[in-house]
């Protein structure tokens, strides 16, 4: 278990910019259009690796708290960008395309964290604030 402070930037959803800003509303999870990254975005690991540059350019500090529903996607992104990194988190959520066999994976994988909805939502409640969060 590690504390971290990270600024939240991004939401990608395989859904259409528009849509996933309306079901992350419908969730009461307030993001910022400009943090919402969607089907035609790009490749997830890409869209990561670009916002850290960018972000990188701007503070010294800066970390990507990456979630997702897929274990498989998040397995992917740890292998072609996270691994060894400690800039990038990975977080499994705990609802959607997932089973209890992919949780019970995620809580026993050293760099992969499993967050369930109302964790979730307590990180995003003021996404454009810097946060102080217990990664673990």
């Amino acid at each position: 278990m590690f504390m971290f402070h990270y600024t939240l930037f991004l939401t990608y959803l395989l859904k259409g910019k528009e849509f996933a800003l309306q079901l992350l509303d419908a969730a009461g999870i307030p993001l910022s259009p400009e943090r919402v990254f969607g089907l035609g975005s790009g490749p997830k690991a890409e869209v990561l690796k670009s916002i850290l540059e960018k972000e990188s350019q701007k503070t010294n500090n800066t970390r990507c708290v990456f979630f997702e529903d897929r274990l498989d996607t998040l397995l992917n992104v740890e292998e072609s960008l996270a691994k060894g990194r400690s800039d990038i988190l990975l977080g499994l959520v705990d609802w959607g395309y997932n089973t209890q066999e992919d949780q019970d994976k995620a809580r026993s994988h050293e760099h992969i964290t499993l967050w369930n909805q109302n964790r979730f939502t307590e990180l995003t409640a003021t996404p454009n604030l810097h946060h102080n969060a217990e990664f673990r």
